[in-house]
């Protein structure tokens, strides 16, 4: 099993997330945060820009924007690979 499947599957247990599968095509899953894993969210939202300034601070302003660059490539390949 795959890290991210055990991930996936540790957050179901827990009711952060809520897991479909899609009718038409068996492979496929749907993943939506559930209410309990939204409000994990929004609870940490206020910690989000003191850890990015951290990274930015440990890592430069050069590599902090490398490191933001590499996110969004990433980011966007997967959104890619959703859409084939």
């Amino acid at each position: 099993m795959s890290s991210l499947s055990r991930i996936i599957r540790k957050l179901g247990e827990d009711e952060l997330i809520i897991r479909a599968t899609d009718p038409e095509d068996r492979r496929r899953q749907t993943v939506v945060i559930a209410s309990a894993g939204q409000q994990i969210t929004d609870d940490n939202l206020v910690l989000a820009p003191k850890i990015a300034g951290d990274f930015q601070h440990r890592l430069g302003a050069d590599r902090f924007e490398l490191l933001l660059d590499l996110l969004a490539e990433l980011e966007q390949k997967k959104l890619n690979l959703i859409n084939i």
